[in-house]
């Protein structure tokens, strides 16, 4: 059977949802790549989520690698077409997209909630530090670090929850918006309360955002 012939019938078996886990398993990796590939190359989110769902459904355990993997895609398709990760995965009808999507929403909450070990524990079981806005609207622009200042400005702001969210790749350049409107990075919006922040803690953590912004 030509290559070609194959990834169609891959393809349309994808579209469909019926293959089988067994089947998944035996695709080497550049045909799997190339299912991707041709998902990523459609004009509209639908039929790339389509072509994907079958591969998706399946194939994928909930181990940290396969969410890893998946929060990449994720990342791709959002980009292409102008959304946010939550709002990609939450599209996708899979087991893979739904623990995904649970364990970032539950990270956001935990973040926001000054809960260190408990947010070490989500990331470390694959919740994506990138994708996560903390607020409940996941239509909103990932910037976590913006929303975690801006929630947490007095006594609560904890440099080490700024040092685990920055070494998991959270975008010191996010912009975020507060409640009235102002659109600030997260070292802009701390200096715009500096004077509700304890010096010192201030001082660190400004330090801590400069730092990772010359990265």
């Amino acid at each position: 059977m030509k290559k070609s012939y194959l990834l169609c019938t891959i393809i349309c078996a994808s579209q469909l949802y019926g293959m089988q886990q067994s089947y998944y398993k035996q695709l080497p990796p550049e045909l799997r790549q190339e299912i991707i590939n041709n998902a990523l190359a459609q004009n509209n989110i639908e039929d790339a989520i389509k072509i994907l769902q079958g591969l998706y459904t399946l194939q994928h355990g909930l181990s940290y690698d396969n969410l890893k993997n998946f929060s990449r895609l994720v990342h791709i398709l959002a980009t292409k077409f102008n959304q946010t990760p939550l709002q990609i995965a939450e599209q996708f009808e899979t087991p893979i997209a739904q623990e995904y999507f649970k364990l970032t929403k539950k990270l956001g909450t935990s973040i926001l909630q000054n809960k260190l070990e408990e947010t070490e524990i989500l990331i470390n079981k694959g919740a994506d530090v990138t994708a996560v806005t903390g607020v409940p609207n996941h239509h909103i622009k990932p910037a976590i670090l913006f929303y975690y200042i801006l929630f947490n400005r007095t006594e609560q702001l904890d440099s080490e929850m700024i040092k685990l969210l920055l070494k998991h790749g959270a975008d010191p350049y996010a912009q975020g918006k507060d409640m009235i409107g102002r659109v600030k990075t997260p070292l802009e919006y701390l200096h715009y309360f500096k004077d509700e922040i304890q010096q010192d803690k201030y001082e660190e953590i400004k330090a801590l955002l400069e730092e990772a912004m010359k990265k």
